[in-house]
């Protein structure tokens, strides 16, 4: 498999000096020199570098969820296999499922309407995928349009928007929560897909 490299900015940014600090320090004899940044470029690289990667996956992995929900409701919607019901499914995943204008937050809404008709799925199941889901679709979100830096000393940031202006911290509390929240929304979805 071919490695592609595309377009990227990188954005770093350091601490700001104090600079009566940094002269008093001078005069002191506790400094002999300033240092204007202390960027390592080449592990901020390797850090930034794992940012990209990881928000690639986020984004993947939003898709196999998305493609979940369209499953759902496909199979609500035709739930019997004839041939005539084969080609309108095929017909009804094919030409208005996958089309832009069935975005992901109407699959969301389709598959709750389907939970409030299907019996067989309990109130805590239908709570944990309408939360689940949309955790999912905030994380897709911020890596979608957000701004990934590197701030030294703080590390690899995402600036986003989720009605109000968002900064995370990508440290490993931050891809644990994520983490769970894809496993979640992955294992209600698929719990869904086989109780409908």
């Amino acid at each position: 498999m071919k490695k592609i490299d595309l377009p990227i900015t990188q954005s770093f940014a350091s601490r700001p000096i104090d600079m009566h600090q940094a002269r008093a320090d001078l005069e002191s004899g506790n400094a002999t020199q300033i240092l204007i940044s202390t960027i390592d470029f080449g592990e901020c690289s390797k850090i930034m570098e794992q940012a990209r990667i990881n928000g690639g996956k986020v984004i993947w992995s939003t898709t196999c969820l998305e493609q979940k929900l369209e499953h759902i409701i496909t199979q609500f919607l035709f739930p019997e296999s004839s041939e005539v019901k084969s080609i309108r499914k095929r017909f009804f995943s094919h030409k208005i499922m996958s089309t832009n204008s069935f975005s992901f937050s109407s699959k969301k809404v389709c598959v709750s309407e389907i939970l409030n008709e299907a019996e067989r799925i309990n109130g805590k199941t239908k709570d944990l995928f309408a939360q689940s889901v949309k955790k999912v679709m905030d994380y897709r979100n911020a890596f979608a349009h957000g701004e990934l830096s590197h701030e030294d000393g703080k590390g690899c940031i995402l600036e986003h928007w989720i009605g109000q202006a968002q900064r995370d911290v990508l440290d490993d509390d931050y891809w644990d929560k994520l983490t769970e929240w894809f496993s979640k929304a992955h294992e209600v979805a698929d719990y869904i897909k086989n109780a409908i």
